[in-house]
């Protein structure tokens, strides 16, 4: 039996992953972690689910509060197989009245400073700031996986279209984040991956903001997500995979 850890799991693609996780007979525990839990995640709760708010992954005060939650620094911490980090977001403000003004917010002539630095602390700095803290809970278990939702966005080789500072910069920064850890996680035979989850209605971009043409429901990305994770190994920890939607896992482009 494994145990999973979510982050961001109280909405969009978090919450779905949680869901579908639910009715994996493989899956004994659920930990799913967010700043402020979500009517929809109180209605999951369950002895498979645990719900653990307050964890704000840009921040570093969520390492005291993830260690006495997974007893860390005990002799024998709780033991995680998945830690599946999928916290994250576009930039501030946390959400706009539509996908145009929230691209717009990182266009060359309107990105700043404090967005970019808003994107890293969130998008990059907090997967590394998770596995580092709870590293002795998966080690407590055996063949554990680290997951970073990533995004095609961050693929150097696919930007054909600029703009997006903030978002790139931290997505391409996390995927190398990600292949690192994969280097250094492999003598303690932990496997990482990093996931495009494709293009998604998932209210990600706000409250309101209706679903565009060619994004996808959460249900079938969240499928492919999940069938990506089950493909990494230690034979190809490290890799940059695209869900798919459910429809046969694909490699990216760096």
């Amino acid at each position: 039996p494994k145990s999973v850890v979510v982050t961001g799991a109280n909405r969009g693609l978090g919450l779905e992953i949680v869901r579908q996780l639910c009715h994996d007979s493989a899956v004994s525990k659920i930990y799913a972690l967010c700043r402020k839990s979500s009517d929809k995640l109180n209605e999951l709760a369950s002895n498979k689910i645990s719900i653990i708010p307050n964890i704000d992954v840009s921040s570093d005060d969520c390492v005291p509060i993830l260690q006495t939650t997974f007893m860390t620094k005990d002799a024998q911490p709780i033991p995680i197989h998945t830690l599946i980090q999928n916290a994250g977001a576009y930039g501030p403000p946390e959400s706009f009245p539509s996908s145009t003004e929230m691209y717009a917010s990182q266009t060359l002539d309107n990105i700043t400073m404090d967005r970019m630095r808003f994107a890293f602390e969130l998008n990059t700095l907090g997967p590394l700031r998770v596995t580092k803290a709870l590293l002795p809970n998966l080690q407590a278990d055996t063949g554990g996986k680290v997951i970073i939702i990533s995004s095609l966005m961050g693929s150097i080789a696919d930007n054909d279209s600029g703009g997006h500072y903030g978002y790139r910069a931290a997505k391409s920064a996390v995927n190398q984040v990600g292949k690192s850890l994969s280097v250094d996680l492999c003598p303690r035979k932990i496997a990482v991956g990093l996931v495009h989850p494709g293009y998604v209605f998932t209210g990600f971009q706000g409250e309101g903001v209706e679903k565009q043409p060619g994004q996808h429901d959460v249900e079938p990305s969240a499928k492919g997500v999940l069938e990506a994770i089950e493909s990494i190994s230690m034979e190809n920890t490290g890799s940059f995979l695209h869900g798919n939607y459910g429809e046969g896992v694909k490699p990216l482009a760096w």
